[in-house]
């Protein structure tokens, strides 16, 4: 397993996984400014059987993927688990992927907040791509913002998504996700095409930060719905039971603020 670490200014990848069935990769942090265009900031291969991939901050100046699962199976009886997690990519040029799953199965993917800033219409949060069999993934209270103009979310096989609600999906572009190669440009037009999101939003988070992605939106406060395999966030916070928020991180509805240490004029 791989917990609690910081890996900084790795070239090529800032964890690399291969054949570790059940493997924990938690409470990590990653960040890099690398040259190496394709640069992954956790990647995992051929990890099968309940794996977990929870409480992360991973941070791209450049680079491709923030979190890549390349033929990763689950089984029915052990889901992965992928929660939890900052996942931001804010510098740079060219195509970027925050969440990347190529012939993985049987997936979890719950609380994550991705946010990318770098511009192109190209770029997308979480991007499911290819598979010769159902992919069985169940997506839940995840916010996917992208504020350079590119996808929130893309999937290419229609038959993945056993469940997909209570998200928050936010662009600066034209098109919030993409459904088996159509492009739907607003919320209303993803949930038409895909029969999916019925309780999702589309509101802009305004975080603290391209990086810290912890958040005080009122569109996201108490908009998720409770999942029994996370019951805390990001920071160990204990969420709501009936209603938590959406994303890594779970916030009050008001904030309290001393002056003036916390206020500038």
């Amino acid at each position: 397993d791989i917990l609690n670490n910081t890996f900084e200014d790795q070239y090529y990848r800032g964890i690399h996984c291969d054949n570790l069935p059940y493997v924990q990769v938690n409470r990590n942090t990653v960040s890099s400014t690398t040259s190496y265009s394709s640069y992954t900031g956790i990647y995992l291969e051929y990890c099968d059987n309940g794996i977990e991939v929870l409480y992360n901050r991973i941070n791209l100046t450049t680079g491709y993927y923030g979190l890549y699962l390349n033929y990763c199976d689950g089984s029915s009886s052990n889901r992965g688990l992928i929660g939890n997690n900052f996942i931001s990519i804010t510098g740079g040029s060219g195509t970027c992927k925050g969440i990347y799953t190529y012939r993985t199965n049987y997936q979890n993917f719950y609380y994550n907040s991705v946010n990318i800033t770098r511009s192109g219409t190209s770029n997308i949060c979480f991007h499911q791509y290819y598979s010769s069999y159902t992919d069985n993934y169940q997506l839940q209270n995840n916010s996917f913002t992208n504020y350079g103009g590119g996808y929130c979310i893309r999937i290419e096989d229609i038959s993945c998504l056993n469940i997909s609600d209570y998200h928050n999906f936010y662009t600066t572009g034209s098109y919030i996700g993409n459904w088996n190669g159509s492009n739907t440009s607003a919320l209303t037009n993803w949930q038409s095409s895909s029969l999916k999101d019925p309780n999702s939003v589309s509101v802009d988070p305004i975080y603290m930060s391209s990086t810290n992605l912890h958040t005080c939106s009122a569109g996201l406060n108490g908009a998720g719905y409770p999942v029994t395999q996370l019951t805390d966030d990001i920071d160990g916070q204990t969420r709501d039971i009936f209603t938590p928020d959406i994303g890594a991180d779970e916030f009050s509805g008001t904030i309290s603020l001393n002056f003036p240490t916390d206020t500038t004029i």
